[in-house]
């Protein structure tokens, strides 16, 4: 059946699991006493030893961990529509079914942890923000080594709330959120989140000329555009297609510096939760741009 070694499980115990039917393949149908499935290997089954044992579907480390399981399923304040955006931007989503596991993920600099930390306290979470260095080859020649930061909240509810509004694994070319389900008061920060997750402003060149984008897929540019407009009619936004990397992802961009500075101070000016370096960096340019040297937006 099995193999020489088989030993059968069928209703046995481990921890929250019991074992149902064996599938073939070192799997087995367990069924959890929070009333899911799930398919579990045989190695994290242990008949003699609680070793690399699974213990639940998921639900056991969850609910040690994270409070605030069904954050994303009302998107009705602030820091819910922020964390929405960053997550669509910048948050790594993943799933298996088979072992129950779901999870999402942030890695910043480590100079943005404190972001991390305000996520942890919206969420009600006891879970670990980690520190670790990363070595990138750079073009020119050499390394860079860089420290970075990460959280992984594990929750199926929290996750699905994510997948729900159009936040889905391996994302990047694909992402379309649902701005339906977005009440038009929150989307600002919304949006601040997206920005401060893959969005690019500064000011360039010997005439600082502001430059405001956002990286994308093509289906978030398009509707993203869209509902910007609905607020701001008279901007002029573009997005083209970023021909230098692989697939299809896309630049949204602000086309006059006028409309992209009012879009950052709509963005920035009374909001309680945002990235603070780009936050400082906004206030930079604020300054600059209504210094009487700097030259008439257009």
């Amino acid at each position: 059946m099995g193999g020489w070694n088989f030993i059968d499980r069928t209703n046995m115990r481990f921890g929250k699991l019991v074992a149902q039917k064996y599938l073939g393949n070192k799997k087995w149908l367990c069924h959890c006493d929070c009333g899911n499935d799930c398919i579990v290997d045989s190695d994290h089954l242990p008949v003699n030893s609680k070793r690399r044992m699974q213990k639940s579907c998921g639900c056991l480390l969850e609910s040690r961990l994270i409070e605030e399981k069904h954050f994303f399923d009302d998107i009705d304040n602030e820091e819910k529509a922020y964390i929405l955006g960053f997550a669509a931007s910048d948050g790594t989503v993943s799933y298996d079914t088979q072992r129950g596991t779901y999870s999402l993920k942030f890695v910043v600099n480590s100079i943005d942890t404190e972001l991390l930390e305000k996520f942890k306290q919206s969420l009600k979470s006891k879970v670990k923000v980690k520190t670790f260095k990363t070595t990138t080859n750079l073009p020119q020649g050499g390394t860079c080594v860089s420290e970075m930061s990460s959280v992984l909240f594990c929750s199926k509810s929290l996750v699905e709330g994510l997948i729900n509004k159009g936040v889905t694994p391996r994302k990047s070319l694909t992402l379309n959120v649902d701005y339906s389900k977005i009440p038009d008061n929150l989307k600002k920060h919304f949006w601040r989140g997206l920005f401060d997750g893959d969005g690019t402003f500064g000011l360039f060149g010997k005439k600082k000329i502001l430059e405001v984008s956002l990286t994308t897929s093509k289906a978030m540019a398009e509707s993203t555009k869209e509902e910007i407009l609905k607020l701001f009619p008279n901007f002029k936004i573009n997005f083209y297609e970023r021909k230098e990397c692989s697939g299809s992802t896309y630049n949204l961009i602000f086309t006059t510096q006028k409309d992209g500075f009012s879009f950052l101070e709509y963005l920035y000016e009374d909001c309680s939760i945002k990235l603070n370096r780009k936050f400082e960096k906004y206030k930079t340019i604020k300054q600059i741009v209504n210094s009487n040297d700097y030259p008439e937006k257009e």
